[in-house]
Protein backbone atom coordinates (compact mmCIF):
# COMPACT_ATOMS: atom_id res chain seq x y z
CA UNK A 1 0.00 0.00 0.00
CA UNK A 2 2.47 2.92 -1.30
CA UNK A 3 0.03 5.33 -2.63
CA UNK A 4 -2.34 6.84 -0.30
CA UNK A 5 -6.02 6.29 -1.00
CA UNK A 6 -9.02 7.65 0.49
CA UNK A 7 -12.78 7.45 0.04
CA UNK A 8 -12.49 4.37 -1.24
CA UNK A 9 -14.54 1.20 -0.90
CA UNK A 10 -12.63 -2.01 0.00
CA UNK A 11 -14.26 -5.48 -0.33
CA UNK A 12 -13.16 -8.37 0.82
CA UNK A 13 -14.58 -12.43 1.10
CA UNK A 14 -13.18 -14.02 3.73
CA UNK A 15 -10.09 -13.30 3.95
CA UNK A 16 -8.11 -15.09 6.92
CA UNK A 17 -8.86 -18.32 5.07
CA UNK A 18 -6.20 -20.22 5.48
CA UNK A 19 -4.08 -17.81 7.43
CA UNK A 20 -1.84 -19.14 10.86
CA UNK A 21 -3.57 -16.73 13.67
CA UNK A 22 -0.25 -14.21 13.59
CA UNK A 23 -0.86 -13.79 10.15
CA UNK A 24 -4.74 -12.38 10.56
CA UNK A 25 -2.82 -9.79 13.11
CA UNK A 26 -1.28 -8.61 10.73
CA UNK A 27 -4.28 -8.32 8.12
CA UNK A 28 -6.29 -6.76 11.08
CA UNK A 29 -3.60 -4.04 11.56
CA UNK A 30 -3.68 -3.10 7.22
CA UNK A 31 -7.32 -3.34 7.37
CA UNK A 32 -7.43 -0.57 10.33
CA UNK A 33 -5.12 1.69 8.59
CA UNK A 34 -7.52 1.22 5.45
CA UNK A 35 -9.75 2.24 7.56
CA UNK A 36 -7.59 5.53 9.75
CA UNK A 37 -6.73 6.26 5.50
CA UNK A 38 -10.77 7.64 5.63
CA UNK A 39 -11.60 4.60 3.35
CA UNK A 40 -14.81 2.07 3.82
CA UNK A 41 -14.09 -1.69 4.42
CA UNK A 42 -16.67 -4.45 4.04
CA UNK A 43 -16.04 -7.89 4.74
CA UNK A 44 -17.51 -11.32 4.32
CA UNK A 45 -15.57 -12.98 7.20
CA UNK A 46 -16.79 -16.48 9.57
CA UNK A 47 -13.28 -16.17 11.52
CA UNK A 48 -14.42 -14.98 15.41
CA UNK A 49 -11.20 -13.05 15.94
CA UNK A 50 -11.91 -10.65 13.16
CA UNK A 51 -15.39 -10.67 12.98
CA UNK A 52 -14.73 -9.78 17.04
CA UNK A 53 -12.79 -6.41 15.49
CA UNK A 54 -15.14 -5.10 13.66
CA UNK A 55 -16.99 -2.04 13.82
CA UNK A 56 -20.43 -3.27 12.60
CA UNK A 57 -21.66 -6.98 12.04
CA UNK A 58 -24.52 -7.87 10.03
CA UNK A 59 -25.61 -11.70 9.84
CA UNK A 60 -27.42 -12.98 7.44
CA UNK A 61 -28.93 -17.15 7.56
CA UNK A 62 -30.25 -19.27 9.14
CA UNK A 63 -29.53 -21.42 6.42
CA UNK A 64 -27.70 -21.32 3.08
CA UNK A 65 -29.36 -21.00 -0.21
CA UNK A 66 -33.36 -20.21 -0.78
CA UNK A 67 -33.33 -21.30 3.48
CA UNK A 68 -30.90 -17.82 3.82
CA UNK A 69 -30.75 -14.57 3.38
CA UNK A 70 -32.71 -13.54 6.78
CA UNK A 71 -31.17 -10.71 9.12
CA UNK A 72 -30.44 -12.70 11.92
CA UNK A 73 -28.20 -10.18 13.61
CA UNK A 74 -26.87 -6.62 13.48
CA UNK A 75 -25.11 -5.02 15.97
CA UNK A 76 -20.86 -4.82 16.91
CA UNK A 77 -19.05 -8.07 17.18
CA UNK A 78 -18.29 -7.95 20.58
CA UNK A 79 -22.47 -7.89 21.38
CA UNK A 80 -22.19 -10.80 19.70
CA UNK A 81 -22.19 -14.49 21.52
Amino acid sequence: MSKKSQNSLYLFDEPTTGLHFSDIELILKLIQKLIDDGNTVVAIEHNKQFVQNSDWMIELGPFAGEAGGSLCYQGTGNEKD
